[in-house]
């Protein structure tokens, strides 16, 4: 699935999007990504649009990691 975000620091936002088929991978990348970026911060709300997303591949596994 390619995504991406933006993070409104001064808001304490971040607005996610994703489109294409959903995987474990990409909810992972996209975690990693966030906590890579200095000005993410774990307390910052998130707000997520999937509306393009066309299939879901996740698995429980994937989820639990």
């Amino acid at each position: 699935m390619p995504g991406a975000f933006t993070i409104h620091v001064e808001r304490g936002l971040v607005l996610s999007r994703g489109w294409g088929v959903l995987t474990d991978d990409d909810l992972l990348g996209h975690v990693r990504a966030l906590a890579a970026d200095p000005r993410f911060k774990p307390h910052f709300s998130q707000l997520v649009d999937f509306l393009g997303i066309t299939n879901v591949a996740v698995t429980q596994a994937g989820i639990a990691e």
